[in-house]
């Protein structure tokens, strides 16, 4: 499924416009991601208690397909509470939201989002009292004093295994996770009682 979001064009847009009209948003056809479009999105993102962003995901045009949210997905009443708990403004929390993970927080096949940061694999195997650079010199797409590395969505779990086969713990440690990519070495100040 294709994302869109203001600026965008093409047939494709052309469709999303189709599919607005016909749920009852009055817009024109196009062919143009405009203020109309965007405004059409958000009225349907509000009406289904999606995140109000104005862009066109795979959450949005499944709530577009059915006329309601798939209540797996977060509401804005979610992004809400969690600006309340955190005690920082709700646009922090929807910043977070939008940039992180894209909104969602899980592979199509269900696992967690991650993303693994070698250069924070460096640091964790150090912490433990490791010396990470005879290790990278072997795997440098896991390990290294500098970010990069990324293969992407499932890959990343790729990257994982490998690094875990060094050290699971400093691994769990090095990935961020999630929809909101809260990064592993985290866990203590979040309260929990281990990496696991």
């Amino acid at each position: 499924m294709m994302t869109h979001r203001f600026g965008d064009h093409g047939d494709d847009v052309g469709l999303l416009q189709r599919r607005l009209i016909r749920a009852g948003y009055p817009l024109d056809v196009t062919h143009l991601y405009d203020d109309a479009t965007e405004s059409a999105v958000i009225a349907l993102q509000k009406k289904t208690g999606l995140v109000d962003d104005g862009v066109a995901g795979p959450k949005t045009l499944a709530a577009l397909a059915t006329g309601q949210r798939d209540p797996k997905h977060l509401a804005l009443a979610d992004l809400v509470a969690a600006a309340d708990k955190l005690g920082v403004p709700l646009a922090c929390v929807r910043a977070v939201n939008d940039v992180e993970s894209n909104g969602s927080g899980f592979l199509l096949d269900g696992r967690p989002a991650i993303l693994f940061e070698r250069h924070i694999f460096w640091k964790r195997l150090q912490a433990r009292g490791i010396d990470p650079a005879p290790i990278a010199a072997k795997y440098p797409n896991i390990l290294s004093q500098t970010r990069g590395g990324y293969m992407g969505k499932a890959a990343e779990y790729s990257r994982l295994a490998s690094a875990e086969l060094i050290d699971a713990g400093a691994a769990y440690e090095s990935a961020s996770w999630g929809a909101f990519q809260v990064m592993g070495y985290h866990w203590e100040r979040l309260g929990y009682s281990s990496i696991d």
